[in-house]
């Protein structure tokens, strides 16, 4: 798995997540995610993924966390960003 060979690739740890999300098993993918931003703190797709994760498993004090630092380090917003992140931002965060 490349994960062992190359704990550190921000890639990998974002793929898995991607990967696990289309499976449905969210709590695993927030872990990837978590990674993910971790090695990349500026990834906005990381971000992005991590929040819709959290959002999927009802952590909408976590989804709100994410849009603060998005928002915080990431603005203005990346072209290209999934339109269901908008949604979310509108619904949950109130930013």
């Amino acid at each position: 798995m490349v994960l062992s060979i190359a704990p550190e690739d921000i890639d990998a740890r974002y793929n898995l997540g991607v990967a696990l999300s289309k499976l449905r098993q969210h709590d695993q993918a927030i872990e990837a995610y978590r990674e993910a931003v971790r090695i990349g703190p500026t990834n906005a797709e990381s971000w992005n993924n991590l929040g819709v994760a959290y959002f999927f498993r009802n952590q909408h004090d976590k989804v709100r966390e994410v849009c603060l630092t998005l928002r915080k380090w990431i603005m203005p917003w990346p072209i290209g960003m999934p339109m269901l992140w908008c949604v979310i931002l509108t619904l949950t965060c109130r930013v």
